[in-house]
C-alpha cells in the first residue's frame, strides 16, 4: 500500500531494530498518513523523520560508513524516487481507472477506511496531484517520465550488489521499497514493465527480500 512503509520496515531490519506492526489509524497519524511510529511514547510521522529519530536514539547503524560523496548521491537518488517517482506511481494507482479499481478494495482492507469515503479521498488525491504537477500530464507523458526516472536509477545501480557498492545502506531500503511497490501492484503500466525488464533492479529487490524478509532472516 505504501512504499514508505516498506522502506521503513526494510531500514529497521537492516539496522537490527526490533519493531511491531499494527493496523494504522489515520486519525491518529501525526501527519495524516502512513507510516507513523510510537517511539518512547511519542508518535512520529514521515519515514525520513522516523529514521532521523531512530538514528538519534540508536546511533547510525546503517549509513555510518558513507563518505560525503556517497551521502550526496544517496540523497539525490532518494529524492528522485520519493519526490518524483512516488507521485508518478500515485497517479497510476489513484487516477488511472484500472489502477483505481485494484487500489480501492485493497485500501479499504488495509486501512479500515469506510468504502463510501473512497471517492472523496480519491478526489483529494487527484487535487493534490494536480497542485503538485504530476496530475497535469497526459498518461503517455507520465509513463515516459516514470521510465526516464527508473532508467537513471538502473544505470546508477549497474551490476553492483547494492546501490553504493558492496555494502548495504539506507538508499537500498528506498530502492527496494519502490521497486517492490511498482512490481507487486497488480495493474500493468509501461513503467512497471520497464522495471520488470531491468534484471539488475529485480536482482536488487530479490537480494534484499532474501536477506531481510525471508523466513530465515
Amino acid at each position: 500500500m505504501s512504499p514508505f512503509a516498506i522502506k521503513l520496515q526494510c531500514y529497521l531490519r537492516i539496522a537490527g531494530i526490533p519493531y511491531e506492526t499494527r493496523r494504522p489509524n489515520l486519525l491518529k497519524a501525526p501527519k495524516g498518513k502512513v507510516p507513523y511510529v510510537a517511539l518512547d511514547g511519542k508518535l512520529i510521522g514521515d519515514s525520513q523523520c522516523i529514521i532521523a529519530a531512530l538514528v538519534e536514539k540508536y546511533g547510525d547503524r546503517v549509513d555510518h560508513w558513507l563518505c560525503p560523496e556517497q551521502r550526496a548521491l544517496a540523497q539525490v537518488a532518494r529524492h528522485a524516487l520519493e519526490e518524483w517517482g512516488y507521485f508518478l506511481g500515485l497517479h497510476g494507482r489513484w487516477v488511472d481507472p484500472g489502477g483505481w479499481e485494484v487500489l480501492r478494495p485493497a485500501f479499504v482492507r488495509a486501512t479500515g477506511v469506510p468504502a463510501f469515503l473512497m471517492p472523496l479521498i480519491r478526489r483529494r488525491v487527484v487535487g493534490m496531484l494536480h497542485a503538485q504537477g504530476a496530475g497535469r500530464h497526459a498518461p503517455e507523458e507520465i509513463h515516459r517520465m516514470g521510465i526516464e526516472t527508473w532508467s537513471a536509477l538502473a544505470t546508477l545501480l549497474g551490476e553492483k550488489p547494492y546501490f553504493l557498492g558492496e555494502q548495504v545502506s539506507s538508499i537500498d531500503a528506498v530502492l527496494f521499497a519502490f521497486t517492490t511497490a511498482y512490481t507487486v501492484f497488480p495493474h500493468d503500466s509501461p513503467p512497471r514493465q520497464f522495471v520488470l525488464g531491468r534484471s539488475n533492479l529485480i536482482a536488487h529487490r530479490d537480494r534484499l527480500q532474501q536477506r531481510y524478509f525471508s523466513a530465515a532472516s
